[in-house]
């Protein structure tokens, strides 16, 4: 559950260059908690670090790539799992921290989700069975991948309303709206 084709020593994190060798022992960590407890913290030693406040830092890529392959493996505990999707919807709505930027790296956020698409047809899969909160986080997660917008409304066709809760019941209803309301024949 690693990804071996990063340098991660080299990567930049939030800490600065050369700050990205203990991403993957967190991310490790994060999805194999057995505690939401464990998996928090965690998180929060990936968090500020490859993503801070939706700004995205060279690390951001491999971590993404690393997080959605163990998902699709189901190499996650329940815990790792739903903080493993909350970091991989933080990444794919993040752009470039300023300092990423001034490095040369203006389209991290663009990375990401390039590199997060191939894993959608997997996300499609959990959706089916999710409920809840994984439920809202994958539909956020698809929601910024999905380029096939006539495929995303399929996607959204196969969620029943009742499983997301009553605290986001409305979403894919409001989704349909905007989504609608952006067409090119309105």
């Amino acid at each position: 559950m690693s990804d071996s084709s990063a340098d991660w020593e080299a990567l930049t994190t939030g800490l600065g260059p050369g700050t990205g060798g203990p991403v993957p022992a967190a991310v490790v960590a994060m999805l194999r908690a057995t505690s939401p407890m464990e998996a928090d913290e965690a998180y929060w030693r990936i968090d500020n670090r490859v993503v801070v406040q939706g700004q995205l830092f060279e690390a951001a890529v491999p971590t993404a790539r690393m997080v959605a392959d163990a998902l699709c493996r189901r190499e996650a505990t329940r815990d790792g799992f739903l903080r493993g999707v909350d970091l991989l919807v933080e990444v794919v709505n993040g752009e470039s921290h300023h300092e990423e930027v001034s490095r040369g790296r203006p389209a991290l956020g663009d990375a990401c989700r390039r590199e997060l698409r191939p894993y959608v047809p997997c996300f499609e899969r959990m959706v089916e069975r999710a409920e809840g909160p994984l439920l809202y986080g994958l539909l956020c997660l698809l929601d910024a991948l999905e380029t096939d917008r006539s495929r995303w409304a399929g996607v959204l066709d196969t969620v029943q309303v009742r499983r997301l809760g009553p605290e986001v019941g409305t979403w894919t209803a409001e989704f349909r709206d905007v989504d609608s309301s952006q067409s090119p024949d309105s």
